[in-house]
């Protein structure tokens, strides 16, 4: 499991992404809170630990582009990293890309397939995107977007570019690599 912001090696890229993730009101503080309300999810002492590198890892002045995440088995990480946190970048700031790969086309397209049901199934109650309440999912899925693996979102207007499955990313694009082996 591994996450990769190469965009903070390249100066114009790096500009763009620190923009996109630069420092606002965030409706949930960490990954885990959102696992909390959306997947039912508890944290553990291990899903904390990613969940404080994630954190670190998204803050702009961070010195990191890049984590991996090694543990034993069913810890939850591939389900805190390829999908939460996804949702949680995603929810802060609809524009961001992201790419979510593994060995298997499959495995990316399950993530893809599962965050856009968690979207379906857990829209902001407010439905407004400024909202600042964590009462669910602030992304809104372009009505013309139907596949499983490569998805865009819209608010208001289309906003973003493709989502989830993929080995070449957009540059600028978070990289959420799940299994790459």
């Amino acid at each position: 499991m591994s996450i990769d912001f190469a965009a903070k090696t390249d100066r114009a890229a790096a500009s763009e992404l620190l923009r996109l993730i630069a420092p606002k009101a965030r409706r949930y503080q960490r990954p885990g809170d959102l696992a909390r309300i959306i997947h039912a999810q508890d944290t553990s002492p291990a899903l904390k630990a990613i969940d404080d590198a994630l954190i670190e890892l998204t803050d702009p002045a961070s010195d990191f582009n890049a984590l991996e995440v090694t543990m034993p088995p069913q810890e939850g990480k591939s389900q805190r990293v390829s999908r939460t946190y996804a949702e949680w970048l995603l929810d802060y700031n609809p524009r961001l890309r992201i790419a979510i790969v593994s060995y298997a086309e499959e495995i990316s397209t399950r993530w893809g397939r599962d965050i856009k049901l968690d979207v379906a199934q857990h829209p902001c109650a407010s439905g407004d995107d400024d909202c600042r309440e964590p009462d669910g999912l602030h992304i809104l899925i372009r009505e013309d977007s139907r596949a499983a693996g490569r998805w865009a979102i819209a608010a208001g207007a289309w906003r973003a570019p493709p989502v989830a499955a993929g080995f070449r990313p957009a540059p600028g694009a978070a990289r959420l690599r799940d299994s790459p082996f």
